[in-house]
């Protein structure tokens, strides 16, 4: 039996029927229909996106990329160039995205605006890269502008496009586009200058996400359709193997980048903490959730409802019946595909570019916490719209109907998809807003109910912010991150008894956390159970001797329980561990004056005053040190 690519297919013309196509098409007529699919494209991703410019940073991940990075805020320079070519920084290695934030800076400043338009832009050239290359693949100028149209204005790309920290997708993508341009150039001129250009576009795309991995498969997939790279009909599947390791091995150098930047990728997200151990998401989670998302991926794209930009695990995993019934619907979905490849062979270049692109975010290997996201159907949902817009325009050339009644059907769903895509788009107005729409359509979900907790507490609603982080500890009962924020939360409303109580289990959930020892020994303090909070000071500077603050309240209570001595050791720890504070200088003044030593002490208050000119509280020190020297109190310099 032949393979299904082996027979002529139906759809667009290939190889030189195609170029011929395209050639007729561009003269006057088709190049004024190139030009009024690229100005309506740009246009549909402008009326979506142009309200992005009005929108603030998500208190999600855009504190890592922009805001609160001194590298990326510096923009830029000769240093922050160094660090994004050299950091793991938010468990992954993109230097190229670093860059483009650093570049928004330069140019804009630290303006969310200026960022979300930078975005924007973005996906309007992708949009317009997708539509040039389609119509070189195919020679279909209306298929490819339907098929670029459908990945402009689709709700599920939102996610990529109007959040900041996601400028990796849309910036990848450009260049994964660049080099199926270029590589579609170099299968039909077989000039090596074209393949060097596909593989450093694959090697700038995959600076800027690791995303790009799958891109050398798809290339193979792009030789069985439109290409037809020496399939003939009716050949067999030993013609076909003889003739398929040539085009592997051309792309040999393409794969070598691809496993490369995997590894690095790997490196760096277990460096960072991203890489979830078996233990804590099972094997079996993991299969069943890959087989459930590309299902509901699949769903998404016909009827995209209920997005979120966070989908927890469920906390018990899903039930069996779900993981066999998705199973059973991509094994006959390929079965399907497999079977009418022969006929419609865009049909498995469509299928396979959307499972294998796929791969990286599927959740095998388990990256963050998230099942699902919509950031990740950016490029895997090309597939799906070749297959739809392909196999429509085949079923719609057998109808006999007028024009202009077809091309309303082909406008109709994008201009469905357009209007959902708005008003998601409009979500991404704040924090706030988006993750109270989160939380309306998803269950459990504690990642997002603690965001919604820190979002609320920067707007001052401490009472609110309380209850999401407790909604949070709920959830997840060893969310330590919840806990800690629960307590200063409580503390804030004056309730310190909560306050320690959450520090508590925090403790509990994570014995190991310095910040939770601090957290509980200031609230003790602050109730004046002086005794009780001294041990957890010093078990905090234990857990993480770099800390000056837990050396500085160890001292503190010491100096208030009349102890000097041991008050003056932790003090002078916590001046060694950060000597440009100018209360750690304070500190220690006030210990050295209340041990008798005024003129030792009179030089840690000058220090402060050097460090804040404006510490009245050093300045009121200086002159009790001066005082009591005998000496009269001169303003400091």
């Amino acid at each position: 039996m032949s393979p299904p690519g082996a027979a002529k297919g139906r759809g667009a013309p290939s190889g030189a029927a195609a170029r011929r196509s395209q050639e007729r098409a561009d003269g006057g007529a088709g190049s004024a229909r190139v030009l009024a699919a690229c100005v309506l494209l740009v246009l549909a991703v402008a009326a979506i996106y142009a309200q992005s410019g009005r929108h603030a940073f998500i208190d999600l991940d855009d504190d890592l990329y922009v805001t609160e990075n001194p590298h990326v805020g510096a923009g830029l320079t000769a240093g922050s160039v160094a660090w994004a070519l050299t950091t793991f920084h938010a468990a992954n290695w993109h230097p190229l995205t670093w860059l483009s934030h650093m570049a928004d800076v330069s140019m804009f400043g630290m303006a969310p605006g200026a960022a979300h338009r930078s975005s924007v832009l973005l996906h309007a050239l992708n949009a317009l890269l997708a539509f040039f290359l389609f119509r070189s693949m195919t020679g279909a100028l209306g298929r490819s502008a339907l098929v670029a149209a459908l990945f402009a204005v689709h709700p599920m790309h939102v996610e990529s496009v109007a959040w900041v920290a996601e400028r990796k997708d849309v910036l990848s993508t450009a260049f994964w586009l660049l080099a199926m341009l270029a590589y579609v150039r170099y299968a039909r001129e077989r000039r090596g200058v074209w393949l060097g250009m596909t593989a450093l576009f694959l090697a700038l795309g995959l600076m800027a996400k690791p995303m790009l991995v799958t891109l050398p498969l798809v290339l193979l997939l792009l030789d069985f359709w439109p290409l037809r790279r020496g399939l003939a009909s009716g050949a067999g599947t030993g013609y076909l193997a003889a003739r398929t390791w040539p085009l592997v091995r051309e792309k040999l150098p393409l794969f070598a980048l691809a496993l490369a930047s995997a590894a690095v990728t790997f490196v760096a997200q277990r460096a960072g903490g991203a890489v979830q151990e078996i233990r804590n998401v099972p094997v079996s989670y993991r299969l069943s959730n890959a087989g459930i998302s590309c299902v509901r991926y699949l769903l998404s794209v016909f009827w995209p409802h209920d997005m979120a930009v966070y989908y927890p695990y469920p906390p018990m995993g899903y039930p069996v019946w779900e993981a066999l019934a998705a199973l059973a619907i991509l094994a006959g979905l390929s079965a399907l595909v497999w079977k009418l490849g022969a006929r419609f062979p865009y049909l498995v270049t469509g299928w396979l570019w959307y499972l294998v692109t796929l791969i990286p975010v599927i959740g095998l290997v388990q990256v963050g916490g998230q099942s699902m996201a919509d950031r990740y159907t950016y490029v895997p949902y090309f597939g799906l719209f070749l297959m739809i817009v392909w196999g429509a325009g085949d079923a719609l050339a057998r109808v006999h109907a007028p024009a202009a009644l077809k091309a309303s059907l082909a406008a109709a769903p994008v201009v469905a998809l357009g209007f959902v895509a708005h008003h998601q788009t409009g979500l991404w107005q704040d924090s706030v807003t988006l993750f109270e729409h989160a939380l309306s359509v998803t269950r459990d979900n504690a990642a997002i109910e603690y965001n919604l907790g820190v979002a609320l507490g920067r707007q001052g609603r401490t009472e609110q912010a309380a209850a999401h982080f407790a909604q949070a500890e709920r959830i997840w009962p060893e969310f330590t991150q919840a806990q800690l924020n629960l307590g200063v939360a409580q503390a804030a409303l004056g309730r310190p008894d909560a306050a320690a109580e959450a520090y508590t289990r925090a403790l509990a959930s994570r014995p190991d956390s310095a910040q939770a020892e601090l957290n509980l020994g200031g609230v003790l303090a602050q109730s004046g159970r002086l005794d009780e909070a001294l041990p957890h000071f010093e078990r905090a500077a234990a857990l993480d001797p770099k800390d000056a603050r837990a050396e500085t309240n160890a001292g503190l209570v010491h100096l208030r329980r009349g102890r000097t001595s041991e008050a003056l050791e932790h003090l002078q720890r916590a001046a060694a561990l950060d000597p440009r504070s100018p209360e750690v200088e304070n500190n220690l003044g006030l210990a050295l004056l209340v041990s008798g030593r005024a003129r030792e002490a009179a030089a840690h208050f000058e220090r402060a005053l050097a460090l804040d000119a404006s510490y009245a509280t050093a300045r009121e020190n200086l002159r009790r040190a001066q005082s009591a020297m005998g000496s009269p109190a001169a303003p400091p310099h």
